[in-house]
């Protein structure tokens, strides 16, 4: 991203107004530092967009790089992994489904960027590589309330395997944010 993660703002880039800007980018504060209004609730991709002027669509920052790269699958195929996509514009939101059609993934419409926290680190649609179907629900039933504490234990897990292959970095996800999921859930099923 250009510009001071730190509450500047970002170079003027000057950008044909049709231009579709994604957001890839996940907010972790002991890499970008203390981000107070992300801290205090707003949602990063609403960040990005006041940081650089323009709306986004946020988009493949729920799947780890290794997955990006090995994990894509022709349509059809019953282990295709889903991707969420946020924005308010519908018809970039459809041109980039298409692209993400194209490099092997399923695509499931997440909302506008204000509800965009639904797949931020924390959720249990962050790097658990989910199933179309899988993401359709768990992007329902995402606590916006547990995202710190699970993006944290989600990292605990994540960085023993951060040399290892995506199956295994995926594997640590899941068993960390898929069960706080599920135990969450059974929690408000008991209430």
């Amino acid at each position: 991203m250009l510009g001071d993660r730190q509450g500047g703002h970002a170079e003027s880039i000057s950008l044909p107004s049709a231009t579709i800007v994604i957001d890839v980018g996940n907010y972790y504060p002991f890499r970008d530092g203390r981000i107070d209004e992300l801290e205090n609730g707003l949602t990063e991709s609403v960040w990005v967009e006041r940081q650089i002027g323009r709306p986004v669509i946020k988009v493949l920052n729920t799947i780890p790089s290794k997955a990006l790269m090995a994990a894509g699958r022709p349509a059809g195929s019953r282990d295709r992994v889903a991707l969420p996509i946020s924005g308010d514009n519908t018809k970039a939101k459809e041109i980039v489904s298409q692209l993400i059609d194209r490099i092997g993934f399923d695509s499931v419409d997440a909302g506008t960027i204000a509800e965009s926290w639904r797949q931020q680190p924390g959720s249990p649609v962050y790097c658990t590589n989910p199933t179309k179907e899988e993401l359709r629900l768990w992007l329902k039933k995402v606590d916006r309330s547990s995202l710190a504490a699970n993006r944290e234990k989600g990292l605990k897990a994540y960085y023993p395997t951060r040399d290892a292959d995506y199956q295994a970095q995926i594997e640590a996800h899941r068993s960390v944010l898929i069960n706080e999921w599920l135990l969450l859930s059974l929690g408000k099923q008991l209430e």
